[in-house]
């Protein structure tokens, strides 16, 4: 039987280290967001009070649950799948895709849902603009917000649809 392989292969604990790494990335992210609200002059914990302003805790959820921990997740996935089903490599080409896009997607999601949705819009109600022109100002982002959050889901599939078509040794 003939196998496609386009771009070759990985090697699955190379894989597993390429995702500590953006894991790694990806708790620095976490710490630099966290550094402004220990910042008094900038108000933040007034403006997350109430909503818009919580959509920054979502994001930051988000980027701590999906980008470490899921990152993380992935790294353990890929340094079992030889131990465990003897798959020794895993397609290059569907790895990559799979990491880049879902961490392209998540940062972009959490960017939009933190600095444009939260900061932005709970700002504009801190300062006293309505909830209409609040949301009027951010409704912009909804879109491709839950675009972006469906291309991580297919970055997943492509995943595991990698982990399920890698050859067995």
């Amino acid at each position: 039987m003939m196998q496609i392989r386009m771009f070759g292969q990985l090697d699955a604990d190379v894989m597993a280290r390429y995702c500590v790494y953006v894991a790694l990335g990806n708790m620095l992210v976490a710490a630099a967001a966290t550094v402004p609200i220990l910042i008094p002059e900038l108000g933040l914990p007034l403006v997350i009070e109430k909503w818009p302003g919580t959509w920054m805790f979502v994001a930051y959820f988000t980027l701590l649950i999906c980008g470490v921990l899921g990152f993380l997740g992935w790294a353990l996935i890929y340094y079992l799948s030889p131990r465990i089903l003897r798959k020794r490599s895993v397609n290059k080409f569907l790895s990559l895709t799979h990491a880049t896009f879902f961490e392209g997607s998540l940062l972009t999601v959490v960017t939009l849902m933190g600095a444009v949705a939260g900061y932005q819009g709970g700002t504009l109600l801190h300062i006293g603009f309505g909830q209409f022109i609040v949301t009027r100002v951010i409704e912009w982002a909804v879109i491709p917000i839950g675009t972006l959050i469906m291309v991580a889901i297919i970055a997943t599939m492509i995943g595991v649809l990698n982990i399920i078509l890698s050859p067995s040794q």
